[in-house]
């Protein structure tokens, strides 16, 4: 048959993960959705297509295991359905033929949750969620979450916002949104699913379990947490604590993000103390009156012409650009700068004007940038989350599983968490790295941060309560906890048939030894 058709290979034939086989719009075989309500990414193409050499993912991969050793985010739920399928055997086993097994079609749902912007109506008053966030109706991979969706595809600017900023760092501003798309597609360095699974404990015909999974994206930006990723993270918490459903976190990340102005970085300037010796020491930072002009554009401050040479010290405003009046006896090669407008005050930078070795120039004394998440508003996002982890463990489940390193606001929400699986090798939990403490205490004291943070110490003092040696093993061991949940707060316990050959009413077999010692001792074999 596949020779009838032409084709060149039994594997253009095969359906492609992701979506049914499309429709090639010219002469191309089989129909679009055949195989679902979902459009994936092959979708639309013919069947003829050859698959990639090369997977999209492989750089994303690399990266990961280079930053981190951890697994890229988006196969953490390829691992997850692989263990459960583990967990279905190791079940199966256990129960002999004797008592017969119905696995399940599938083992795992996923449904990714990403922000789009809250709608509110004229008046100013929130609109009613719209029919794609958090309800069945989720909208279909490729298509827009809400016109304007982080996490996925270009976040909408917020109005009003200052120095270019492109969306509200404020979490009253955005709302969950439920939808399911390709992997690789967040524009953020956080991601969250609500997980369905079905397990030994809730099978299928129970309606399986869920599950609420948060993870850094150690490749953007090394993890680190900004503003966005800070809002993604509390939202998807709060809707797990509020359902009473588990919340897991898989924690691989660079801390709260300390961002650097690009554009400043690139066009700034150095006035050294003595410019053969730089060793001395530097004066100031500047920029140049055409660099200026082109960095701050209409935001840049105007400026009164130079004193005459010999004119008595004038008056001016030390702050160069900030309203307030002038300080007086200023020298004279400090000039008065008037902001054109208001809008001078999202400027990027703020400077004061000095004429020094016969040159105009711009001293840096406030570096603002348009870019977000550059100074200290990633910390009010970092406080956000941690009072959301320590309200999650008192109200719901809460696990984390440590895959990679876990640093400043990112082993606070491991702590406040309380339970914890921790990679050994590659997954410290620290608040600082050992090269800063070294240069702190001036002397070479550590030389690794798994001697801060590592499993020898987090697992010994209580922090970490299970160790494992890769993250396959990670995620069995968050399969095995959550087997003795409930479904959701408050509810029974799971109860399931005792394994073959271990009757409830049997004889307890086991002999104390005569030296009261049992530790490690595992009973005689059944």
């Amino acid at each position: 048959i596949l020779g009838a058709l032409g084709l060149s290979s039994i594997h253009a034939a095969a359906p492609r993960a992701g979506g049914g086989v499309g429709s090639s719009g010219s002469g191309g075989l089989g129909a679009a959705g055949t195989l679902g309500p979902y459009r994936g990414e092959w979708d639309g193409r013919a069947v003829t297509t050859p698959y990639p050499v090369t997977s999209p993912f492989d750089r994303q991969r690399a990266l990961a295991a280079a930053l981190s050793d951890t697994v890229y985010v988006y196969d953490f739920i390829e691992l997850l359905e692989r263990a459960l399928e583990h967990e279905w055997s190791r079940y199966k086993r256990q129960r002999g033929l004797a008592i017969p097994v119905r696995r399940p079609r599938q083992c795992l749902t996923a449904v990714e949750l990403v922000l789009q912007p809250k709608r509110r109506g004229a008046d100013g008053s929130e609109a009613a969620l719209s029919t794609a966030s958090m309800s069945g109706a989720s909208p279909t991979a490729g298509s827009s979450s809400g016109g304007g969706a982080i996490g996925g595809s270009g976040g909408a600017g917020a109005e009003g916002t200052c120095g270019g900023h492109a969306a509200s760092a404020n979490p009253d501003d955005w709302e969950l949104c439920e939808v399911r798309r390709a992997a690789g597609l967040n524009d953020i360095g956080m991601v969250a699913w609500r997980l369905t699974m079905y397990t030994p404990q809730y099978p299928e015909e129970m309606g399986g379990r869920e599950l609420i999974v948060i993870a850094n994206d150690i490749t953007f930006r090394a993890g680190s947490f900004g503003t966005l990723e800070d809002v993604l993270f509390l939202h998807a918490s709060t809707y797990a604590r509020e359902r009473g459903i588990p919340r897991v976190y898989l924690a691989a990340n660079s801390g709260a993000r300390i961002g650097l102005s690009e554009e400043v970085k690139k066009l700034f300037r150095v006035a050294w103390q003595d410019p053969a010796h730089p060793a001395k020491g530097y004066k100031y930072l500047y920029l140049t009156a055409a660099e200026y002009a082109a960095l701050a554009g209409d935001a840049a401050w105007s400026a009164s012409a130079l004193p005459p040479a010999g004119a008595p010290p004038a008056d001016a405003n030390l702050d160069g650009g900030r309203p307030g009046g002038a300080a007086p006896g200023t020298p004279r090669d400090v000039i008065v700068l008037t902001p054109p407008s208001a809008s001078a005050a999202c400027a990027p930078v703020l400077v004061r004007r000095v004429v020094d070795e016969g040159e105009e120039r711009f001293v840096l004394t406030d570096i603002i940038g348009r870019e977000p998440d550059l100074g200290v508003e990633n910390l009010r996002g970092s406080g956000a989350i941690a009072g959301e982890t320590a309200r999650a463990y008192v109200q719901a489940f809460t696990l984390t599983y440590v895959t990679g390193r876990s640093v400043g606001i990112g082993a606070y929400l491991v702590r406040l968490g309380h339970r914890t699986i921790q990679k050994s090798g590659s997954a410290p939990i620290i608040l600082t790295g050992y090269e800063a403490l070294n240069k702190l205490m001036g002397s070479d004291v550590y030389s690794s941060n798994l001697q801060l943070g590592g499993p020898k110490i987090m697992y010994h003092n209580g922090v970490s309560h299970e160790t494992v040696d890769n993250d396959f093993e990670g995620v069995s061991a968050m399969l095995r906890w959550l087997a003795f949940l409930p479904r959701t707060r408050g509810a029974p316990l799971p109860v399931m048939d005792v394994a073959r050959g271990d009757e409830v009413d049997r004889d307890v077999e086991f002999d104390i030894p005569t030296d009261g010692h049992v530790g490690g001792c595992r009973g005689p074999p059944h």
